[in-house]
């Protein structure tokens, strides 16, 4: 019997074949949705990191914004910046820790200030809380040319436009890129997101120090650190985006120039002083007047120079023994301290000789002490805004009249009716003496206030040592401390031949007044004119001569002198002045804003239109010309009655060090006594500010 055997198959029926493929195929779904979570994983975090990275980017920009704000609204220096909030004392409590003694830099790096310094420091508190993306605290450094109270003896250092020039006291914050050059080295502040724990950092604790959220970075042999307080900060991108595996830094930040800084600044400053000048001129009528342009950069007032006269002649003076400074010049006041006189320089005719308005009344060996001051002078409607540094007696140089009555009863001297120089055929009849009898026991004397818009020192008058005081003193050569007036006062009656025939001869009476002294009292006003009532605790004495022509000769009727009690004399007739820390706010004059921005009024907007010679009508329409605001050349308004102009920084090819205006100001600007002012973009040739003050809007 044969059997027959059939080969067996190792693979399975169909169906088992089925499956064990639907397995494999489940595995490796499996496995790619395992690969998908992760990467989507991965992808959540990477976009987590990006958003983390965008909030802190805004909050930074945000910062930015509030710091500038805070720092322009200012209510009492505009232009400071707060103190970093540092750990100091024991923690981060949000308050600003200034610093009034033993300063180092690790005081200019903290966290993001939100309140006010402690007093005795600045008590303005900056706004909410700020943290970055990872919500973490903000950090900050500061200049230490913006605080308050550098930490060193002595007042401030001045915050203004000169800051940008090579006027700062210390250096700037320096910020550089991811290869370690500088982007600026003119940073006022940075602002910081430290983002989230990076290398061997640890944040617990009340209070960890800087390095334990700022970060630093090694490019080629250089380390930089944000949190070493050097004032040296880099941008540089995320470790996590970078090749190099030593990198480990996430620092964020934001930071500040000082000339983005100052721009809106000036625009505060320049708003608040037109909005002061303004209130003035509806309180006071008009306008005061101006101080001449000064050089910036010089001396202000608290710098006087003093010494001795060693040469004159009629209107200049000299001292071999001092340099007057460069900067001294038109507007500068000089004392006659020996004679207790005040003198306005015109120019310096060469380092040793000063040239003055007028023939001055200096003798050599006289004393003297020079002002280099912006006070307001007469007639002056294009400068600075005038003032003199506090702790100086301020002077301004303002002519005014003033009035002088007597009354001596019956202790006046007899004249004699019957002079020597008379010839015989001439003498006073009996009315003729008691006229001349009563001239010198009652009368008055007025002196008018100038119609000419001149310095006092021109025309001799009296001038306003400050708002409460006034001199009187001599400008005619060789009078020495007097001025002679002439003026027909009266008549007389005359006996020619006999007095049968009496004649009325008109007499001329000379004045020779001596007002030496000093006093206050009231002030009464009327427009914008200021009477000024002064008390001498001294007698005043006036020598009276009085002629008479008959015939075309001239004869003496009588020389002697009456005197003036001591008592109230009017100075009447001074136009308003500004006072400092009153019409503007104190920190103008303090910070030496008025050496930064010039002025100019229209003719007819002052005290005396300075055209005409005539009291201005406060219209300037009427009474041409107003001043004209151009852009690009071509004249926009017509009808400028005041306007300011803001120099900002110094530009390509300008040289402060000069003092021109030309090294400040741009184009119209530029230019005095020409009615015209430019407003233009902003560009690397032009960066002036304009604010117009009237009529609005600017």
């Amino acid at each position: 019997m044969s059997i027959k055997v059939s080969k067996v198959s190792c693979r399975g029926t169909p169906r088992r074949r089925q499956k064990g493929i639907a397995l494999l195929a489940i595995s490796a779904l499996l496995a790619i949705v395992g690969v998908g979570l992760l990467i989507d994983r991965l992808s959540i975090g990477a976009r987590f990191n990006i958003a983390r990275e965008h909030t802190s980017n805004d909050v930074l920009a945000k910062a930015k914004a509030s710091l500038i704000a805070w720092s322009v609204s200012h209510p009492t220096e505009p232009g400071r910046l707060p103190w970093p909030d540092r750990n100091g004392d024991g923690d981060y409590d949000g308050g600003s820790d200034c610093v009034t003694t033993g300063f180092s830099s690790v005081h200019l790096l903290g966290r993001f200030p939100r309140g006010g310094d402690a007093a005795p420091c600045d008590v303005v508190p900056l706004g909410s809380f700020i943290v970055d993306g990872y919500g973490e605290p903000l950090w900050y450094a500061v200049s230490r040319n913006l605080l308050w109270n550098r930490g060193q003896s002595g007042p401030d250092p001045p915050l203004n436009q000169g800051l940008l020039d090579g006027g700062a006291s210390y250096p700037w914050i320096t910020v550089r890129d991811e290869s370690g050059n500088v982007l600026s080295n003119r940073v006022a502040a940075v602002i910081i997101a430290a983002g989230g724990v990076v290398g061997n950092q640890a944040r617990s604790g009340a209070a960890p120090n800087p390095g334990q959220f700022l970060d630093s970075v090694t490019i080629g042999a250089t380390t930089y650190d944000n949190s070493d307080a050097d004032l040296d900060f880099i941008l540089y991108p995320d470790s996590r985006k970078t090749t190099s595996d030593s990198d480990s830094f996430n620092d964020q930040l934001i930071y500040i120039t000082i000339d983005e800084l100052m721009r809106p600044v000036e625009q505060r400053v320049l708003g608040d002083a037109a909005l002061a000048l303004q209130t003035y001129r509806t309180t006071r009528g008009r306008y005061p007047w101006l101080s001449p342009y000064r050089d910036p950069l010089s001396a202000t007032g608290a710098d006087t120079l003093t010494g001795r006269i060693e040469d004159k002649d009629s209107n200049s003076i000299t001292d071999d023994d001092a340099n007057f400074p460069p900067s001294i010049g038109d507007g500068d006041l000089i004392v006659n301290v020996t004679r207790r006189s005040f003198w306005v320089v015109d120019e310096r005719d060469s380092s040793k000789e000063l040239e003055l308005y007028g023939s001055h009344d200096f003798q050599i060996g006289d004393a003297y002490t020079l002002l280099p001051a912006f006070n307001g002078i007469w007639g002056q409607r294009e400068g600075h805004i005038p003032y003199i540094e506090g702790g100086v007696s301020e002077s301004h140089a303002i002519a005014t009249g003033f009035t002088l009555s007597w009354n001596n009863g019956t202790t006046s001297p007899a004249p004699n009716c019957n002079p020597a120089s008379f010839p015989p055929w001439l003498t006073l009849n009996s009315l003729g003496c008691t006229q001349l009898q009563n001239s010198y026991q009652n009368g008055t004397f007025v002196q008018p206030q100038p119609t000419v818009p001149t310095p006092a020192a021109a025309n001799g008058e009296c001038i306003w040592t400050d708002i409460d005081t006034v001199d009187c003193f001599c400008h005619t050569a060789g009078c020495d401390q007097t001025t002679e007036v002439r003026a027909a006062a009266y008549t007389l009656e005359v006996c020619i031949f006999s007095c049968a025939s009496p004649v009325s001869v008109p007499v001329e009476r000379t004045y020779t007044y001596t007002l030496d002294y000093a006093g206050s009292g009231t002030t009464t006003s009327v427009g914008n004119v200021k009477t000024r009532q002064v008390t001498n605790t001294s007698p005043e004495t006036i020598v009276m001569q009085d002629e008479i022509t008959v015939f075309g000769t001239d004869y003496v009727v009588w020389t002697g002198t009456v005197t003036v009690p001591a008592g109230s004399y009017v100075m009447d007739g001074i136009y308003f002045d500004i006072e400092d820390n009153n019409e503007l706010p104190g920190y103008f004059f303090t910070n030496r804003w008025h050496q930064y921005i010039y002025a100019k009024i229209a003719a007819d907007h002052v005290a005396v239109n300075t055209i005409s010679g005539s009291p201005s009508t406060d219209d300037c329409l009427t009474a041409v010309p107003c001043v004209d605001l151009e852009i690009g050349g071509s004249t926009i308004r017509s009808d400028i009655q005041a306007v300011l102009v803001g120099a900002g920084g110094q530009l390509a090819g300008q040289n402060r060090s000069s003092g021109s205006m030309n090294d400040y100001f741009e184009n119209n600007n530029a230019t005095q006594a020409n009615d015209t002012v430019d407003r233009g973009v902003i560009a690397a040739t032009f960066n002036d500010q304009v604010r117009v003050i009237r009529p609005n809007p600017p």
